[in-house]
């Protein structure tokens, strides 16, 4: 522990930056990294603040961007039927990318109800509980009625597979990759 000062700290930075982490990667990892460090000096394992001295990496997230109704019928007409359910789903209801593409007609609990119970992982390519929710936990959203009838539409012109909407095309049992 005595060899622990803030060149090793400045070393660990510039390898994240070095392997291609983002800034945002980076800043979550030395707040981590700082938490720790910090309690050890605090409780007299280290003499010496092992960041004094120390830059963090500066995550400074761009400002969201909003599209205009005009700028979202263009997005929506620009891909084929499953683009168009997924920018419906993800603008007009808020689902996340991996939400959207899980999405299931049983999960209409109202007219006006759309309750979100999984997603698909990207790592994993499967149906998985929702980010930072435990299984079996789930949200709800306002399911406005021109999303309730994109939904309508895409099952009556695609199908479904126990109630899903989106299937990989190779292998309907399979969930679509997003």
């Amino acid at each position: 522990m005595n060899s622990f000062d803030h060149k090793v700290v400045d070393g660990f930075i510039r390898i994240m930056e070095r392997n291609g982490a983002g800034v945002a990667t980076q800043s979550n990892a030395f707040d981590k990294l700082r938490t720790v460090l910090l309690d050890a000096h605090r409780l007299g394992i280290f003499s010496d603040n092992p960041l004094e001295g120390v830059k963090p990496p500066q995550y400074d997230p761009a400002r969201a961007v909003i599209p205009s109704l005009e700028q979202l019928r263009s997005i929506r007409t620009a891909g084929d039927d499953a683009f168009t359910l997924v920018i419906d789903l993800m603008s007009g209801c808020g689902l996340r990318n991996g939400e959207a593409y899980a999405v299931n007609l049983n999960n209409i609990v109202a007219d006006d109800v759309y309750r979100i119970t999984e997603q698909v992982v990207l790592s994993t390519r499967r149906y998985g509980p929702l980010k930072h929710r435990k299984a079996g936990e789930y949200r709800d959203v306002p399911l406005p009625a021109r999303i309730r009838e994109t939904i309508q539409w895409y099952a009556e012109k695609h199908g479904t597979v126990d109630g899903y909407l989106l299937r990989q095309a190779t292998d309907p049992r399979k969930p679509y990759p997003h």
